[in-house]
């Protein structure tokens, strides 16, 4: 059993998802902190926001045979 508690989204993240739930209304939305993967990099030195680098995937009906970039 583990023993790590979950992980609640900080304030940055839920603007995000509430953002483009209200404007794009999608079928699948995952956003991802990948904060932790940064931290070290140069400019972020002294950076103290744990909500810096995320990666979005949002999947909508209307994307739906369209090519990735337009």
């Amino acid at each position: 059993m583990s023993s790590q508690s979950p992980r609640v989204a900080g304030p940055i993240e839920k603007l995000i998802e509430e953002r483009i739930s209200k404007e794009l209304a999608p079928t699948s939305l995952k956003i991802i902190n990948e904060s932790h993967m940064h931290c070290h990099h140069a400019p972020m030195q002294g950076v103290e926001s744990t909500e810096t680098h995320f990666r979005v995937k949002v999947i909508l009906d209307k994307f739906a045979g369209t090519t990735m970039i337009k």
